[in-house]
């Protein structure tokens, strides 16, 4: 590359070093107007090229992919830089010249092997962007807190398995990224990050959930994926700004019941947690209901199991927790209660079976016991030693609390009967006996008309032809 092909009097200029020449690297001091410089692709260069030196309105110089070893010592020569980034330059070390650079907000050194944290560093006094992710970093000095006003900081990728207090001076901190290193906690002073929005730990050791964090209340962003965590603290839910919350790939093993208590959940909450655990969007729909936030911490931890269907959680409730859940107005929850306790059997019915019905029924009492006994099955109108049958539904049981807490019985629902009772008695609308139902199909049948017909014929439809609607039947096969 000719650096003269490039006009002098431009503020931006980007150069491969693999490309240019040393001699034309040399004239770089030609560009009096340079604001900002790019030297990238050249692993021999193993010196900043002194011209640059000379850009003396140089305000960013990013080094990429080079084989510089050290900075310059008369870095003062750079009076102005106001952003320096290092990135994939393994053999870099940086010296107590880096102090020199007065007016630097933002110092990154990514991916260049970087060991040891230049004390020059913390005497940056404008300094408000530090990223130094993806080095070699195994602790950081408590001096640390002179960065007075530096507002993110990103330690991720690095050795880091404990971090000074003095990290917690940074009163202007508003976003940390600690990811990927080997913490398994925090100071607890780091309570005292008032003005923190994110911070990043996935993929450290955390076996606890750091309890100093729950005392920043204006935290936005909780990034926790990847640890060892169990389980959840109460006091987290003092989080009431939080936004992100990311968990998944924990050692969770049910959804934490902190999150019952959550008031703070919003439409704009967004949640992360293991799909194996739990569907995270109907989590959040059903933590968001009313009906459950208006519930106590031990209802709302009955009802959530129900909601999530676990069996071998299941398993161990007591059948006064089914009950209460059967006539919950939770959404799901009764559905639930329902189908686990209606699915532990097969609904069998035999002669002399005696039918107690608890729940609410699409045909009307009077009506269903009437079949029952067409059927030889019984009616009871309260439990006995001898009911055999319990037909509740997904809400309004009525007497539920009455039943004896062994039970004796199988569960039924509606269907269950009304297909038993259909298939013992397809026709019972037809009886002789009922004069008004038959006088209704005759009336249909007499119109005429294609829909009543069609009605009509259904009705009767696999229980027999009564004699009464035989010159009627007649009549329609005619037509």
């Amino acid at each position: 590359m000719k650096i003269f092909d490039q006009d002098i009097k431009t503020s931006f200029l980007s150069i491969s070093i693999k490309e240019t020449s040393k001699e034309d690297l040399g004239q770089l001091e030609k560009f009096k107007r340079l604001t900002l410089l790019t030297l990238s692709d050249g692993k021999d260069l193993t010196e900043l090229p002194p011209a640059v030196l000379k850009l003396s309105k140089l305000e960013t110089l990013r080094i990429r992919g080079l084989g510089i070893k050290k900075l310059p010592d008369n870095l003062a020569c750079l009076a102005n830089l106001r952003e320096l980034t290092i990135e994939d330059c393994p053999d870099i070390s940086i010296n107590k010249s880096i102090s020199k650079l007065t007016k630097l907000s933002e110092l990154k050194i990514i991916n260049s092997n970087l060991s040891a944290f230049q004390e020059g560093i913390t005497k940056l006094d404008n300094l408000t962007k530090l990223e130094l992710q993806n080095n070699r970093l195994s602790e950081l000095p408590d001096s640390i807190k002179n960065l007075k006003k530096v507002e993110r900081i990103n330690l991720s990728g690095n050795n880091l398995n404990s971090l000074p207090d003095g990290l917690c001076d940074l009163n202007a901190l508003m976003s940390l990224n600690l990811s990927r290193n080997k913490l398994h906690s925090l100071p607890a002073k780091i309570k005292n990050l008032s003005n923190l929005l994110s911070i990043y730990l996935d993929n450290n050791s955390f076996k606890e959930f750091p309890m100093a964090l729950c005392s920043l209340t204006g935290l936005c962003d909780l990034f926790l994926r990847s640890n060892k965590l169990k389980a959840l603290p109460i006091e987290l839910s003092k989080l009431n700004n939080l936004y992100n919350f990311y968990i998944e790939k924990n050692k969770f093993t049910a959804f934490p019941p902190v999150l019952f208590n959550w008031y703070s959940f919003s439409k704009a909450f967004i949640l992360s947690f293991d799909k194996k655990l739990s569907n995270n969007k109907d989590i959040l729909s059903f933590l968001q209901k009313k009906s459950f936030r208006a519930l106590s911490s031990i209802e709302q931890q009955l009802c959530f199991d129900l909601f999530c269907y676990k069996k071998t959680v299941l398993k161990k409730m007591k059948l006064e927790h089914f009950y209460y859940g059967l006539n919950s107005r939770v959404p799901k929850v009764s559905e639930n209660a329902l189908e686990y306790l209606t699915a532990q059997q097969a609904p069998v019915f035999k002669k002399g079976d005696e039918v107690l019905i608890l729940g609410k029924t699409s045909r009307k009492k009077s009506e269903l016991s009437k079949q029952l006994k067409n059927c030889g099955l019984k009616y009871t109108t309260k439990i006995k030693d001898s009911t055999t049958h319990v037909l509740i539904s997904a809400r309004n049981n009525k007497g539920l609390d009455k039943l004896p807490s062994k039970v004796h019985w199988n569960w039924i629902i509606e269907s269950d009967l009304i297909n038993y009772l259909d298939k013992i008695q397809p026709s019972y609308l037809l009886e002789a006996e009922s004069k008004t139902n038959l006088s209704q199909i005759e009336e249909l049948i007499m119109t005429l008309k294609e829909e009543n017909m069609a009605l009509a014929l259904e009705l009767i439809e696999g229980g027999g032809l009564p004699k009464e609607l035989q010159t009627e039947v007649f009549i329609v096969e005619e037509i």
